[in-house]
């Protein structure tokens, strides 16, 4: 499996800071204050060995009671979360459809940045019921596409079009 070269993962910061800008507008955050929001995330390379993704994801989300590191650990913070990435997934997609690697990692980015936004308002469950995690998975993929409609990014578009718009369950 092929790793994020280090030239890649130094632009994840940056790409992060865009999908937090634009995921916070969306959700009329005024920040994504480590307070409200506590966060981080680790590239396959980062990750401890109980920390996986599923196959076939890109990414995921895990929930701990506290920030798993050590040094980090915040005593007033009751829930830490950490988007997992799978370096391998990413640059298998970005090869496979010919998509350059910083709009597709946006895209990721920005879809698990709406589930952490979703999870802290209270407005799903971390672990919805089976039934209800492709439901989940559709709302999350709309608002991703409504935040990055309007961004203008060269190959963001090629991207959307790869992911294309779930449609919604009847009813909803």
């Amino acid at each position: 499996m092929r790793l994020f070269a280090s030239a890649e993962r130094e632009e994840i910061p940056s790409i992060l800071n865009a999908a937090e800008a634009l995921t916070g507008d969306y959700f009329r955050l005024s920040s994504f204050d480590p307070a409200v929001f506590p966060y981080d995330v680790a590239t396959t390379a980062e990750r401890s060995a109980e920390e996986e993704v599923p196959e076939g994801c890109f990414a995921r989300i895990c929930k701990y009671a506290r920030d798993p590191r050590p040094e980090r650990r915040d005593p007033k913070l009751s829930h830490f979360y950490r988007i997992l990435l799978d370096d391998g997934q990413i640059l298998a997609e970005a090869a496979r459809s010919s998509l350059s690697l910083r709009p597709l990692l946006l895209y990721v980015l920005t879809h698990e940045l709406v589930h952490l936004v979703r999870f802290v308002r209270d407005r799903t469950p971390f672990e919805p019921y089976p039934h209800r995690r492709s439901e989940e998975e559709t709302l999350v993929t709309r608002h991703t596409h409504g935040i990055l409609k309007r961004h203008r990014a060269p190959g963001l578009e090629a991207v959307l079009g790869r992911f294309a718009l779930p449609e919604l369950p009847e009813g909803r």
